[in-house]
């Protein structure tokens, strides 16, 4: 905390600043000195922030209030101490929002906030036996990013939201720009002028690959986090949905990483997307078990055993007059458990044959994903 850091005290509870009112950058200088002046607490209520306010390099050691308040600019946080309550109950932040190097010592509240763009939480300060950070209900419209924010306290985390799990690109943007990864960027600054040498143009490619994967790491450590709090408080529902985004941000990570498993990772998210949505989907689990595979794959059979019958059989005719028997074949198709299958009994069809235990597998895991997303409210 600098020399000019600013500390004020109170003894009484101020009237809210109330009545739907626009405050501007200097209105707020004007309401904050009077504050600091008179000994009183800041309280807004149903106030319209049009410009950025600054409470930076300030230890606020009384309660600041800010209830239903909309910010259409940021609030500049650094260097900010909260001693006591800070609340944001049911404001909407409309701009990206960084709270960096700002403590939280108390009763934090950021219940049923909506924040439209990015949300970063990083360097702060806790007290372990008096911080309670709430963000119950809040609304995170384009990701969020606790990664770095030393949350070690109590955490509540009911009803909290992620609209977007990957967010929008205005806002991803201010993600990459406050990454921690200041050599990488100061390279990459270096070189933005220099675009026809080949060693720069590569070290700056490589620079910003490696900002949007620490981005996106980020983001998805946050998602893992707010995980982590639903299932120690045995909310596996909700843990659920976070593991969703999780496995969503993950598969974007991917993209910028260079590993030898790679793309066996990526396969394996792109089957438990399809399969079930990561097993939150049983309807899905069944589509892609019959409509996606077990259907298609047995027409295929059919169209083999019509081709190599000289179009005698197998064909449109026959399969009216024998829908039963085809029916039923289907259905021995369809058991993973039925290893001795034969298509209709052809022996010799091996191409037929290849493609039905190809189809056997695909099934069985169809099967295995539809189970695992029934069981998506059980422990997971």
């Amino acid at each position: 905390m600098t020399s000019e850091t600013n500390y004020y005290k109170t003894q009484t509870e101020p009237n809210p600043i109330d009545g739907n009112k626009d405050i501007r950058e200097n209105d707020f200088k004007k309401i904050l000195k009077k504050a600091i002046t008179e000994n009183s607490r800041l309280f807004f209520r149903n106030c319209t922030f049009t410009e950025q306010i600054s409470i930076s390099n300030y230890s606020f050691h009384q309660k600041v209030r800010f209830h239903n308040c909309i910010f259409k600019k940021d609030i500049n946080c650094k260097n900010t101490t909260f001693n006591q309550l800070v609340d944001f109950y049911q404001s909407t932040f409309e701009d990206n929002q960084y709270f960096h190097l700002t403590d939280f010592l108390n009763i934090s509240i950021f219940s049923e906030v909506t924040f439209k763009k990015a949300a970063i939480f990083r360097h702060c300060k806790i007290d372990p036996s008096s911080t309670y950070i709430s963000f119950e209900k809040a609304v995170f419209e384009n990701g969020l990013d606790i990664s770095n924010a030393n949350f070690w306290c109590t955490l509540q985390v009911y009803g909290i939201e992620v609209k977007n799990s990957i967010p929008l690109p205005n806002s991803f943007e201010f993600y990459k720009r406050c990454s921690p990864l200041k050599e990488c960027k100061h390279h990459y600054n270096k070189c933005r002028n220099k675009k026809n040498n080949t060693m720069c143009f590569r070290h700056e490619t490589q620079c910003t690959q490696t900002i949007l994967k620490e981005s996106l790491k980020g983001i998805r450590e946050s998602y893992r986090r707010v995980k982590q709090e639903f299932r120690k408080n045995e909310n596996h529902i909700e843990a659920l949905d976070f593991h969703h985004h999780e496995m969503t941000i993950f598969r974007e990570e991917l993209r910028y990483k260079k590993e030898k498993r790679k793309r066996k990772n990526q396969i394996i998210l792109y089957l438990n997307k399809i399969s079930n949505d990561y097993r939150r989907n049983w309807f899905q689990g069944l589509k892609f078990t019959m409509i996606y595979t077990g259907i298609p794959l047995y027409l295929l059979i059919l169209l083999i055993l019509y081709n190599n019958h000289n179009n005698d059989v197998y064909s449109i005719e026959f399969i009216k007059s024998n829908f039963t028997k085809i029916a039923s074949d289907f259905l021995q198709f369809m058991n993973p458990f039925n290893l001795k299958y034969f298509p209709f009994d052809q022996h010799d069809e091996y191409f037929a044959l290849i493609i039905a235990s190809i189809g056997k597998l695909i099934i069985g895991f169809g099967y295995y994903q539809t189970i695992q997303a029934f069981r998506k409210y059980g422990k997971n």
